[in-house]
């Protein structure tokens, strides 16, 4: 299995940071909200925001070192 590279994991983050604000903005439907772990779009939100916090801006926390 090949590791992620500094790009992939820079296109991760990005794709976290949109999928949390069409959460916020409640672009994915309810329907989409029930399904989640979280049944909730403020925890779901919450939770990719650990998450974005975790991998560090652009992704840097996952690629140091690298």
């Amino acid at each position: 299995m090949e590791k992620l590279t500094k790009e992939d994991w820079v296109e991760i983050y990005y794709a976290l940071i949109d999928k949390q604000f069409n959460v916020e903005a409640g672009n994915l439907g309810e329907d989409v909200i029930e399904e989640s772990p979280h049944k909730n779009s403020d925890l779901w939100a919450a939770h990719l925001g650990e998450i974005i916090d975790k991998i560090g801006p652009d992704g840097e926390n996952m690629y140091e070192g690298v």
